[in-house]
């Protein structure tokens, strides 16, 4: 279970609010606060000393990761993961240059990075990764 201390209720609503919208959906802030907020006993981090907070909680099984799909592959952002941007801008690439062979022609670094950011990808990210890709890294 995740969990993050608050001050006040209103702090941890507007907290979970921001960070998890796809939880809220309909519900108000009397139902959020009973299916999400505790109010309890913390640690003060003196050691000696305990107060009262509001904590979130959000069950494991009910996080929700975005993904995110290009052609079928399935990749997170601001991962570098196997299953990443990475190795999805790198299958870009990959596809770009079979598509010039069987034209016989050769793309340039500047044609990579344009088609890239064409399809979607971050102008800088298509840089970096276009450099990656040709040295094989």
């Amino acid at each position: 279970m995740t969990t993050k201390t608050y001050s006040s209720k209103s702090n941890a609503l507007r907290a979970f609010k921001a960070a998890h919208p796809e939880l809220v959906g309909g519900l108000d802030n009397k139902a959020l606060a009973e299916k999400y907020l505790v109010h309890a006993t913390v640690d003060a981090g003196d050691g000696e000393h305990t107060k009262m907070a509001w904590i979130i909680e959000i069950p494991a099984d009910m996080r929700v990761v975005k993904r995110h799909i290009y052609k079928g592959v399935q990749f997170r952002r601001r991962s570098l993961e196997p299953e990443g941007i990475t190795s999805a801008v790198h299958e870009m690439f990959d596809e770009y240059q079979a598509e010039a062979e069987e034209a016989s022609k050769t793309l340039t670094r500047k044609q990579y990075i344009a088609r890239a950011v064409r399809d979607g990808v971050a102008y800088y990210t298509a840089r970096t990764q276009y450099q990656k890709w040709s040295k094989g890294a």
